[in-house]
């Protein structure tokens, strides 16, 4: 490693741990957190179950290569940042990146997946507070513009992009194969468009499903490529189309999947989110 290049790992390091701690003071002065056994108790389990997916995540061929890695460790800390409240949001990151840690030991600590883990919590914590305020109508209308803008980047870059490596291999994008990505593409988000306008569209819904898209955008799609170049020097744009394409995948199948486990709470709950959550963070 070069000096340079230790340099920009420490200031990359330091600035992950510096948002860590100013993400953790935010979310206390926002929302004090409610501590008791219960929440404690609730929360432990959530991220033992996040580290237990991680370990179970799978990867599928894409374009002939093991590339595409399916898992779902977000969506418990999704629901601690939904139910608790943003700080246990930011504590349940923090502790399951180390329970990971402990588990599958790295040659050293990099607080950037950490970040990664703690932004899952808290993003959704911040999001309940934003469509606590919006009516249905703008909740939805914010979803549509905020699919209607990702699709139209990814296909803007799929279509410029002459190439990809997958696995240290090059694969060359045919104009087919391009036609075959955006139709793939144009069909999950015309399906994402139908959930909105179902008339059994909900908050929880739209919540389930801004959540998930501003987990991607800010966690795979930012902040994972920066993570990378800084450990093992993978140019961030070398298989970027290959996380565009993931995450078109992964936002429908997360967001049905949280809307669910939501719902099936609040029945057990008799209460929302929205109005008066599991254990009350104001």
């Amino acid at each position: 490693m070069t000096l340079f290049e230790l340099l920009f790992s420490n200031i990359v390091q330091a600035t992950a741990v510096i948002s860590i701690v100013v993400l953790g003071i935010i979310a206390y002065v926002v929302a004090k957190p409610n501590w008791n056994t219960r929440v404690l108790v609730t929360v432990s389990l959530l991220v033992v179950l996040s580290v237990v997916l991680q370990r179970f995540g799978i990867m599928i061929p894409l374009f002939g290569f093991p590339s595409f890695r399916i898992d779902f460790l977000h969506i418990p800390l999704i629901m601690v940042g939904a139910l608790f409240g943003p700080f246990f949001g930011v504590l349940a990151g923090v502790v399951a990146d180390i329970v990971g840690l402990i588990i599958t030991p790295t040659e050293y600590p990099f607080f950037g997946f950490m970040l990664n883990k703690v932004l899952m919590g808290f993003i959704p914590a911040i999001m309940v507070l934003v469509i606590r305020r919006l009516s249905l109508k703008n909740g939805v209308r914010l979803a549509h513009l905020t699919l209607l803008s990702i699709n139209a980047a990814s296909i803007i870059y799929l279509w410029i992009t002459p190439s990809l490596t997958i696995s240290g291999q090059v694969m060359m994008l045919t104009y087919q194969t391009k036609l075959i990505v955006v139709a793939i593409l144009l069909a999950l988000m015309i399906s994402l468009h139908g959930l909105l306008v179902n008339k059994s569209v909900t908050k929880v819904r739209v919540f389930a499903l801004l959540s998930v898209i501003f987990v991607e955008l800010i966690v795979s799609l930012l902040l994972t490529p920066i993570w990378l170049v800084t450990m093992y020097n993978i140019p961030v744009f070398l298989s970027f189309i290959v996380r565009v394409i993931k995450a078109a995948f992964m936002i429908p199948i997360s967001a049905l999947l949280l809307e669910g486990l939501i719902h099936s709470t609040q029945k057990v709950l008799h209460r929302t989110i929205f109005d008066s959550i599991l254990f009350p963070w104001k």
